[in-house]
C-alpha cells in the first residue's frame, strides 16, 4: 500500500504553488467563518522542516486579502492558526471560501485542478477512514474479516495513488504537478523509473528553489536505496539503549525487513497485524524485523511497543522526521518498509505484508527454515 489517503486527508486543504512568470501579480480573495475579526492569516512555505511565512494579512469582517507577486513557483499554504487550506498562488484572481477550517481554491486554472483533485480524493479516503475505523473494532483474532477489510484497504489505496500520479504527471511542469511532487515523492519509492522521470521533467526554475532541491536529493538517495542496489548501513540504537548496526543483521540472517513507522501514524497502527504474523510466522526461519521509530516522544513510542505486541528488534532516535535512518533512505512518508536478503541487495520497498510472504515463502532455506 502506497500510504498516501489518509495523509492526504490531513493536507488535502494545502498546496501552494506560484506561476513561472517573474513579478506576475497574484491577488487571493478569501472568505472565513467562524473566525473573529483580526485574527492573522499567513501564507507559509514548507521547507521541511521549516516552515517560513511569505505573506501575512487579517480577517475583518471575515473577509481577507492577499496581493503579491510570484517568481517562480513554492509549496505553501493558506494558515489560519492550527487549519490550513490548499491554494495555488498564480497570476490571476483567486477565491477560496474557509469554512469549518477548510477550503478550496477557485478562479485559475491549476487551482480548479486541484479542487477538482481534491474532491476526487476525499471520495476514496472517506471511505478508507470507514474501514480503518471497523476493522479497529474487529477482535484480533478474528484473521478473516481483517484479511476482507485489508483487501479493500489496498484496492482503495491504488485507487489513490493513480489519481496522484495522474495530476503530477499531468502538471509536472506546472506549480501544482511540481507541488504535489515534492509532497508525495516517497509515494514513488517503489516505482522508481516513474520517479526518476518525473523529477527530470520539473523546469530548471523551480529546480532552484529550497525545498524543490531537497526533494530532487531525496529522489537521488531512493534510487539509490531502490530494489537491486546494496543496503545502506545504519548505527542504530534499541529501546534498551543498546546500538546495533544493520550491517550485522544483515550477515546473519536470510532476510532483514526494515519497518519505518510511529506510535502516532494511523496507517502504521493498521499495518502492524500483518508485520506481527511475519515475525510469527518467519522469525525461527531466517527474518529479522527491525522496527525504526519515528516518533519524537519516548514514552508514547514505549507504551505503543507494548500495546502492539511489537516483540522484534525496535529502534529509535527520537528525532521524529529529522532521523537520519530515515534520511539514508529517502523516507518521507510512512509506513514504509525495506526488505534486504542475506548477500546485502534490496529485495523490494514499500511492500506489504502479504507481498513480503510470497517472497520468503518462495526462498526454499528459509520456508523450510532450514
Amino acid at each position: 500500500m502506497k500510504k498516501i489517503l489518509l495523509f492526504f486527508a490531513t493536507v488535502c486543504v494545502l498546496l501552494v504553488a506560484v506561476s513561472c512568470e517573474n513579478d506576475a501579480k497574484y491577488t487571493i480573495k478569501g472568505s472565513a467563518s467562524g473566525y473573529p475579526d483580526g485574527t492573522k492569516v499567513y501564507l507559509q512555505m514548507r521547507d521541511k522542516p521549516d516552515w517560513v511565512n511569505v505573506d501575512s494579512t487579517t480577517i475583518v469582517k471575515g473577509r481577507f486579502l492577499m496581493v503579491g507577486q510570484v517568481a517562480p513557483g513554492f509549496l505553501g499554504y493558506i494558515s489560519i492558526g492550527e487549519d490550513r487550506s490548499m491554494v495555488v498562488v498564480e497570476p490571476g484572481e483567486i477565491r477560496i471560501s474557509i469554512e469549518n477550517g477548510q477550503g478550496y481554491p477557485h478562479g485559475t486554472e491549476c487551482n480548479e485542478r486541484l479542487t477538482e483533485f481534491c474532491h476526487s480524493m476525499e471520495i476514496v479516503d472517506e471511505e478508507i477512514a470507514d474501514v480503518m475505523a471497523r476493522m479497529e473494532a474487529v477482535d484480533v483474532e478474528d484473521t478473516a474479516t481483517r484479511v476482507r477489510f485489508m483487501a479493500r484497504l489496498e484496492e482503495l489505496d491504488g485507487m489513490g495513488y493513480k489519481l496522484l500520479a495522474q495530476v503530477i504527471e499531468k502538471n509536472i511542469t506546472n506549480p501544482l504537478g511540481v507541488g504535489m511532487l515534492c509532497f508525495y515523492n516517497s509515494a514513488f519509492a517503489d516505482d522508481v523509473d516513474f520517479l526518476v522521470s518525473l523529477s527530470k521533467q520539473i523546469p530548471e526554475d523551480f529546480k532552484q528553489q529550497s525545498y524543490v532541491a531537497k526533494v530532487l536529493d531525496n529522489v537521488k538517495i531512493i534510487e539509490s536505496t531502490s530494489a537491486g542496489k546494496r543496503f545502506v548501513d545504519l548505527k542504530m540504537k534499541t529501546k534498551e539503549g543498546n546500538v546495533v548496526s544493520l550491517k550485522s543483521l544483515v550477515e546473519s540472517n536470510k532476510y532483514v525487513l526494515i519497518d519505518f513507522w510511529a506510535s502516532w501514524c494511523a496507517p502504521c497502527r493498521q499495518s502492524l497485524p500483518g508485520i506481527r504474523q511475519l515475525y510469527l510466522n518467519y522469525k525461527d526461519k531466517g527474518l529479522c524485523i527491525v522496527g525504526v521509530s519515528l516518533d519524537e516522544d519516548k514514552k508514547a513510542w514505549e507504551t505503543a511497543l507494548g500495546k502492539f505486541g511489537m516483540e522484534w528488534l525496535q529502534v529509535g532516535e527520537m528525532l521524529g522526521w529529522d532521523s537520519e535512518h530515515a534520511a539514508k533512505y529517502g523516507v518521507r512518508a510512512i509506513p514504509a518498509t525495506v526488505l534486504i536478503d542475506s548477500t546485502g541487495t534490496i529485495v523490494g520497498r514499500n511492500l506489504e505484508s502479504g507481498e513480503i510472504a510470497k517472497i520468503l515463502d518462495s526462498c526454499p532455506s528459509l520456508s523450510e527454515g532450514e
